[in-house]
């Protein structure tokens, strides 16, 4: 990734106050002179959706869940960026002394002789969900993640599904067949680059449990942007989208939605190998979950009412949003992210074609610039063709979560396309050298004509101008 691209802090103001008690999924806030968001009064709610509407098969059941004295659940943004900056990402919790402390983790570059490295640190913070505040509260030495250590254990198939199929998964306990997982709420299995743990594992988590209820995490979605016009987009596209109670006795499921975060940090630990997991911890009849920048408020036995095997939708309301002015910067910073990669793309394409038919262009480079090592672009790494491996600043551009009704959403699917149309090209494969081939061999290729239109250029004299030229 251009770690450039990563230094997106915003100059928000923080405002820190002493954390209240928590009393269930919503604390007295009354007593810190504030007043709850209109939907903190709302039940345990939940609602039903066919199996026409949802990928997999199964039993969907229509079916209500007891609030087990929970006064409200939902999600909360935890405005970390205010206080830790951009690269910062929710990595555990706890529950003492009635209050919620976070554990937080960020990559802080640190320059040396070599260039730019990222040194990972980690700090609490005491979250005040009724407030929306974070109260830091200093650094922890390093450590690594607190995962799920119980008797139960997801186990996939030892090969991925072909054309982005819901991966097959049985749950044991200690060894021995719990209650069949339900169809209709499907896991996927995504690679990675280089590749991790086993096939199901970066896209599954289990986060803990309670009784017979097993706590997950899942991601989707099930196909990649554009798709089936998605090449060479293969993985990395998925994100925590599901958090599920699964009971191992009954096969009940109740599955809740998880709001998507806005940061390209956090996707990026959200991929690949040098991941963030989502992480939970119970507090008396609750149960809190922490995904990238939300923390969540659950019923810790959802103890839902439909019969075995049925799944429960339940809804999970943001109950507190991130400020409008982050994510007008996110979503701006998304755009401009995928122009960058445009301009680059292109730029890099039209000094290789240039150079092949030997045209002297003001304004374009030779390629040699390229070839040496002076000037980069990110689609001459052949990873792109041997795994996939798109940079996470372009796939996070790509599915970042733009409101409906914002104009620039249209403007991202008009420049993730073209950029995708353009990779597909052979042009951009010949650039990267994978096939060594004479200038004269990639000219007949091509029967002689510049073989794609590159943005900010035009063809002029069979080679490509710049605009402004």
């Amino acid at each position: 990734m251009n770690n450039s691209r990563l230094r997106r802090g915003l100059a928000l103001a923080a405002v820190c106050t002493p954390v209240i008690g928590i009393t269930g999924c919503y604390p007295d806030i009354t007593s810190a002179g504030s007043h709850p968001p209109a939907q903190a009064s709302a039940s345990h709610q939940t609602q039903t959706v066919s199996n026409k509407h949802h990928a997999g098969v199964g039993a969907v059941g229509a079916a209500s869940t007891s609030t087990q004295g929970t006064q409200s659940i939902g999600w909360y943004d935890v405005p970390i960026i205010t206080s830790f900056g951009p690269d910062s990402a929710i990595a555990g919790l706890r529950v003492q002394d009635g209050r919620l402390q976070l554990l937080i983790r960020t990559d802080t570059p640190v320059n040396h002789a070599s260039g730019f490295v990222f040194s990972k640190m980690w700090h609490t913070a005491w979250f005040n969900p009724a407030a929306d505040t974070v109260q830091p509260a200093g650094e922890v030495p390093a450590q690594a993640q607190a995962t799920y250590q119980g008797p139960a254990k997801l186990v996939f198939p030892a090969t991925f599904p072909s054309n982005f199929q819901a991966q097959a998964v049985t749950v044991d306990v200690q060894g021995k067949p719990a209650a069949k997982w339900p169809g209709a709420i499907p896991m996927y299995g995504s690679a990675a680059n280089p590749e991790g743990p086993a096939p199901g594992t970066l896209d599954n988590q289990i986060l803990g449990q309670v009784g017979n209820w097993l706590w997950v995490a899942l991601k989707g979605p099930q196909y990649p942007p554009f798709y089936p016009k998605q090449q060479p987009l293969l993985w990395a596209f998925r994100h925590w989208d599901r958090l599920v109670a699964f009971n191992l006795q009954t096969g009940q499921a109740v599955e809740y939605s998880i709001p998507p975060s806005y940061t390209e940090y956090i996707w990026t630990v959200s991929t690949g190998t040098n991941l963030v997991l989502p992480t939970w911890v119970r507090s008396g009849n609750d149960v809190w979950v922490a995904v990238g920048q939300w923390v969540g408020c659950f019923p810790a036995n959802p103890s839902p009412s439909a019969a075995s095997g049925n799944v429960v939708r339940a809804i999970s309301p943001v109950l507190r949003k991130p400020s409008g002015a982050y994510v007008r910067a996110e979503t701006k910073a998304a755009i401009a992210t995928l122009s960058s990669d445009e301009q680059e793309l292109a730029d890099s394409l039209a000094s290789y074609w240039d150079t092949v038919v030997g045209a002297k262009v003001p304004g374009v480079p030779s390629f040699h610039v390229y070839q040496d090592g002076q000037r980069t672009a990110w689609n001459m790494n052949p990873a792109i063709y041997n795994h996939g491996d798109l940079p996470s600043d372009f796939i996070w551009a790509l599915e970042f979560p733009f409101a409906t009704s914002d104009p620039l959403a249209s403007e991202r699917t008009q420049l993730g396309q073209q950029i995708l149309s353009i990779l597909r090209n052979p042009i951009n494969t010949d650039a990267i050298g994978m096939i060594p081939m004479t200038p004269q061999q990639v000219e007949a290729q091509f029967h002689y004509k510049p073989p794609v239109a590159l943005p900010g250029y035009v063809i002029r004299d069979n080679a490509y101008w710049p605009v402004k030229s």
